[in-house]
């Protein structure tokens, strides 16, 4: 099982978390020789068996049924394309299309437990998973940066990643590829919520190459571009969502408001003769009730409703966790 400690080799726990942590990019080669930290982890030959999916507690789990496909045209520009079906992975592959595919940890007992073994080192888990990426010889992504904290993990083949080595922005809350129709508005919208994008030609970058067994960890806006050279390559990016204090914050603004039947009412007519009241009182009055609802909550019950959630995708039990009088 590969631990925490592994992942970070050659850079101690305390080294990682104090210089690189969601500071900058971090280059993290493994030992040499056949056997490196991913060799449990499904290789080329075993994607055909990961694809189709997998069976659990009796039941079929399919495979993934859409993927991701990028790649460099005969121009030499980089192209990305979503929703790719799966009746089309081989063709775009074999056509020189990079493909990912995810999550995965799902469809595989060493990928769960990679991520199991991530996660049992988490004071707070979040959403982790492992995406994975196959990728023809000579072909690679375009450059974007993502919103997540990345451990990119080479398990096979090699590949080539320029990336700038300080992101472009602080703590996005969206992925940006810089070849995509809508990257100048959501630049816009970026700035105008106070979080300003470097551009690519504003950065510094440097550039490496990832050998089975080599991690490249990225955090969240830092712009990246990988390539391929004469081989294909295979890795797994081991993905951690964005948790930060507003993630813990939303599943319990979903609860608290749930749970009163005036709190989900329809508010559009309220202004209408005959209505109970005009919309700015009734805002008001419910803001004051709503923020004395939000000071009975302690940190514990902030936590244990988020971890509820995680784990069930909806809302804890309204009264089973706190009354609101």
């Amino acid at each position: 099982m590969i631990s925490l400690d592994d992942l970070l080799k050659p850079m101690s726990r305390a080294d990682f978390f104090s210089q690189a942590w969601q500071k900058k990019a971090a280059y993290l080669p493994g030992a040499t020789g056949e056997r490196h930290r991913f060799s449990e982890l499904p290789a080329f030959e075993q994607l055909p068996k990961l694809l189709s999916g997998r069976h659990l507690a009796n039941h079929w789990i399919p495979g993934p049924k859409h993927a991701f496909a990028s790649g460099i045209d005969s121009q030499g520009n980089p192209y990305s394309l979503g929703g790719i079906p799966s009746n089309m992975f081989d063709s775009l592959f074999n056509a020189g299309a990079s493909l990912c595919l995810g999550p995965v940890n799902v469809y595989d007992t060493s990928l769960t437990a990679f991520v199991r073994s991530m996660a049992e080192e988490m004071g707070i888990c979040g959403e982790i998973y492992t995406t994975c990426y196959v990728t023809p010889a000579r072909s690679g992504g375009t450059m974007h940066f993502d919103s997540q904290n990345t451990f990119m993990c080479q398990v096979a083949g090699r590949k080539h990643w320029r990336f700038s080595t300080l992101p472009a922005a602080e703590m996005p809350p969206l992925n940006l590829d810089i070849s995509a129709p809508n990257a100048a508005p959501l630049k816009t919208a970026l700035r105008e919520s106070g979080i300003p994008v470097r551009d690519s030609s504003q950065c510094d970058f440097t550039e490496v190459e990832l050998s089975p067994g080599d991690v490249l960890y990225m955090p969240p806006g830092t712009w990246h571009e990988p390539r391929t050279g004469d081989e294909p390559s295979l890795h797994y990016t081991l993905t951690l969502q964005p948790l930060g204090f507003l993630h813990l914050l939303f599943p319990l603004l979903r609860t608290l408001m749930l749970q009163e039947r005036r709190w989900r009412e329809d508010i559009r007519f309220l202004d209408q003769p005959g209505a109970d009241a005009n919309v700015l009182a009734f805002a008001q009055g419910e803001l004051d009730e709503f923020r004395q609802a939000l000071s009975d909550i302690d940190a514990k019950t902030l936590l244990d409703n988020y971890r509820y959630s995680l784990l069930s995708r909806t809302a804890a039990p309204l009264r089973s966790l706190y009354t609101i009088a």
